[in-house]
């Protein structure tokens, strides 16, 4: 896999071994992607002793050692499809939690009282949120080809998307901080007698 990688297990693995590294792929700044199948949240997954495991988690067990199901596996590189075990290490929910809130990818949560338990300048908008579908650029091209008069629906199905997405977009309810035309809320036509 890597050279420089200090393997410390016992009992190799050679069959899972290989199987693990025909789905790599070598990146620039040191990376080593797992190109294998992907979760909805981007990182990899990998049968690994018979049950399926994130990659990471799984690279960090072939290359580093046995790993309790507790403990987090961070990426020090910040690239959930990374599984380079020298960019990999491990700490507790609390350092995992740190670690998302310091480079912005959290989601913000409020504690009993309401309050955001992480501050909102931290909280992961647009495509830094590990759930997003779309890109900024996305986000901004569906703006202004609905300000051109393209239908919300045609765009929806054209992009796999639903129809009240494509309209929370449209007018600005959500992705907010991406450029583009905002269509105001039409007023409702009131009836009069």
């Amino acid at each position: 896999m890597n050279p420089t990688c200090n393997i410390k297990r016992d009992e190799p693995i050679p069959a899972e071994r290989q199987s693990f590294e025909a789905r790599i792929e070598l990146k620039a700044g040191g990376c080593i992607e797992w190109v294998g199948p992907l979760n909805a949240t981007g990182y990899g997954l990998f049968t690994f002793k018979r049950k399926q495991r994130l990659a990471h988690r799984a690279a960090y067990a072939l290359y580093k050692g046995v790993l309790h199901p507790d403990v987090c596996v961070l990426h020090q590189c910040d690239n959930r499809a990374c599984v380079n075990p020298e960019h990999l290490f491990l700490g507790d929910r609390g350092d995992n939690a740190r670690d998302m809130a310091s480079k912005g990818r959290q989601w913000v949560q409020k504690n009993p009282e309401g309050r955001p338990i992480c501050p909102t300048e931290l909280k992961a908008r647009g495509q830094q949120h590990g759930m997003s579908k779309l890109t900024d650029a996305q986000v901004h091209a569906i703006r202004i080809r609905a300000d051109r008069g393209e239908l919300g629906k045609q765009l929806a199905s054209e992009l796999g998307l639903s129809t009240s997405l494509i309209s929370q977009i449209i007018r600005g309810q959500i992705w907010r901080h991406v450029g583009g035309p905002i269509r105001n809320q039409q007023p409702k036509d009131t009836y009069h007698d």
